[in-house]
């Protein structure tokens, strides 16, 4: 007799009539069905994941008319194409000039900036300290990259400090009782008479 059957999802034996094989190894009925629904939904979400990066490749090349950067990650396509929303709607256009593009395929490539990085810098430096929109502005970038992080990571940390924070337990109800005797005077005063 064989080595006993034992089911990769739950680890107990499988009997020969019970049994479910699917490439090779053998399942009870039940934890296969578990298997197929895990695994569909998992397939599903990598197939939309691929898909909006393919579509961001898409619409990043169509508008720049350059190359996509080489060893760029699916993550940081998509903050690439959150970058050029942005400074469209922060100048109301509908395309970037050539040398925009440009600038942010640099600081990626040479500088190693982020673009998730980028972002942060821009809105930090335009949204937070209300600077004026240029139309070069993605220039500025360089200048404000490590401040902006700086403040991001303060900012991240102050609201991890006030989730963990239980209002119920800093707020102290206090009754107050105001005195009837001290009423303000509410008499009228005749404009006549000062005069």
């Amino acid at each position: 007799m064989g080595r006993p059957r034992v089911c990769p999802i739950c680890k107990k034996n499988v009997t020969k009539e019970e049994s479910f094989e699917y490439k090779k190894k053998y399942y009870h009925e039940k934890c296969f069905t578990q298997f197929l629904k895990k695994t569909t939904k998992e397939e599903v979400r990598k197939k939309k994941e691929k898909q909006e990066t393919e579509k961001a490749k898409k619409n990043i090349q169509k508008d720049t008319h350059i190359s996509i950067e080489t060893d760029i990650t699916d993550k940081d396509i998509l903050a690439k194409e959150q970058v050029i929303l942005y400074l469209k709607k922060l100048l109301n256009l509908n395309k970037l000039n050539v040398k925009t593009y440009k600038l942010l395929k640099d600081y990626y490539t040479v500088y190693k900036f982020s673009y998730e990085g980028m972002l942060i810098t821009l809105k930090y430096f335009y949204e937070t300290q209300d600077n004026p929109i240029i139309s070069d502005c993605v220039g500025i970038i360089p200048y404000v990259y490590e401040e902006a992080q700086e403040y991001e990571k303060i900012k991240q940390r102050i609201s991890k400090e006030a989730e963990k924070l239980d209002m119920e337990k800093i707020v102290i109800e206090k009754i107050v009782k105001v005195n009837k005797n001290n009423a303000i005077n509410n008499k009228l005063i005749d404009i006549e008479e000062l005069r």
